[in-house]
């Protein structure tokens, strides 16, 4: 259920994206379609690490994700609509293998992960801190969670979108560290 949960998230965060992909993108075959997610992703994070400043919660999050799901609806308002729309109906068959593939590669990823859950050994163990600081801040820069009364200096980017990720969909740290690391490998496949 909790990988369902975060691969609807993803799915929903693409689609709101994939007009800007498609403009953005208009040279590749499927316009963008399969970077789509990982634009969201990067948009939504941006912003919310932008808005994060003042507070960094629920709402900052849901105004990143309205600020895109705007600008794509300002795209196919004013330059891209019937393109987009004669373009999205041609491809359906292609976005739903797409999609079907992406859903694959996250499952197996996510099976594998079920077999080595553990956050030890090498990086994990800071990476996990590094998304528990994020989640414990109020606002960015972020708490560091190894000195106290301090920011993380540190490129922390890829843990801010684990966060947001977890903050939206609701679960534990532990359980986002892992379907991050089966969504990163699910990203790369698809793109």
């Amino acid at each position: 259920l909790l990988v369902l949960g975060w691969w609807l998230t993803v799915f929903i965060l693409g689609l709101a994206a994939f007009p800007i992909a498609f403009v953005a993108l208009k040279n590749l075959p499927d316009k963008g379609y399969v970077f789509s997610k990982v634009l969201a992703l990067i948009l939504v994070g941006y912003f919310s690490w932008i808005f994060g400043y003042v507070a960094f919660n629920g709402a900052t999050i849901l105004l990143s994700f309205l600020l895109v799901l705007a600008a794509s609806a300002v795209l196919l308002w004013t330059w891209t609509g019937k393109a987009f729309a004669d373009f999205t109906k041609k491809n359906l068959g292609y976005f739903i293998v797409v999609e079907v593939f992406f859903l694959a590669a996250f499952l197996i990823a996510g099976a594998y992960k079920m077999r080595t859950y553990e956050i030890a050994g090498t990086e994990k163990p800071m990476d996990f801190a590094f998304i528990n600081g994020i989640l414990s801040s109020p606002s960015m820069p972020p708490q560091d969670p190894w000195l106290s009364g301090g920011s993380i200096s540190y490129y922390y980017f890829g843990y801010l979108i684990v966060s947001i990720l977890c903050k939206v969909t609701q679960v534990t740290p532990g359980e986002a560290f892992n379907l991050a690391v089966a969504l990163t490998w699910a990203l790369a496949a698809v793109c």
